[in-house]
């Protein structure tokens, strides 16, 4: 007997393959000759209560994406222990020539309530308890909004996304790139209860769309 998971991939494949696939199937076409061209790089969480794909209803070659642990971009002096992160971010907007970052974080965030509480030592994550640390300073990011009741961290939680964009603008290729006026940051934050989405302004103030 297959196993839950599986089933489901394979259902969800051949769903996919005879709904979607099937109407976008010159778009894929197009992008498997072609290449991708995407104009946003998207930064978000790895929580699955949160994929930008389905929240913007994106379409194939649409977005750029990377995930991860609290939607963390490193500073530059700690790059070497992200690798993976900022090798994504420096292809998107060395090689992709993305016009826009978009660094998106979300209610219930467990990164960031591993960071705010700590990480429960008989839970053996070590890795995430590293990985939470890149949020050293967060109180620093703190500020007035009112997203207070969509997380009993929310403020934590927009600190986190203000951090990872003040951390960009860090990196000297992002710097350039935005003072030559090809690339603009925006932060996002989605509140998975509500479904309601909030993104940055010029002032750097989170306004629900």
């Amino acid at each position: 007997m297959q196993e839950k998971w599986r089933q489901k991939l394979i259902a969800g494949y051949h769903n996919f393959k005879s709904s979607l696939y099937n109407e976008l199937k010159q778009q894929y076409k197009t992008l498997g000759r072609d290449g991708q061209n995407p104009d946003l790089l998207i930064i978000a969480c790895s929580d699955s209560r949160a994929d930008p794909a389905t929240i913007f209803n994106l379409a194939p070659g649409e977005a750029f994406t990377i995930r991860n642990i609290a939607n963390i971009i490193p500073k530059q002096e700690n790059s070497h222990q992200a690798q993976s992160v900022v090798s994504a971010i420096e292809y998107a907007v060395k090689v992709l020539k993305v016009e826009a970052i978009l660094v998106m974080g979300h209610a219930q965030c467990g990164g960031i309530a591993a960071y705010v509480d700590g990480v429960d030592e008989a839970s053996n994550i070590d890795y995430v308890k590293e990985w939470v640390g890149h949020l050293a300073g967060l109180d620093d990011y703190k500020c007035e909004h009112e997203l207070h009741t969509y997380s009993d961290k929310a403020d934590y939680e927009i600190a986190g996304v203000l951090k990872s964009l003040d951390n960009l603008t860090k990196y000297d290729f992002i710097q350039s790139a935005i003072e030559s006026g090809n690339l603009q940051l925006v932060g996002g934050y989605f509140g998975i209860e509500q479904g309601k989405l909030f993104l940055t302004n010029a002032n750097d103030i989170f306004e629900e769309i």
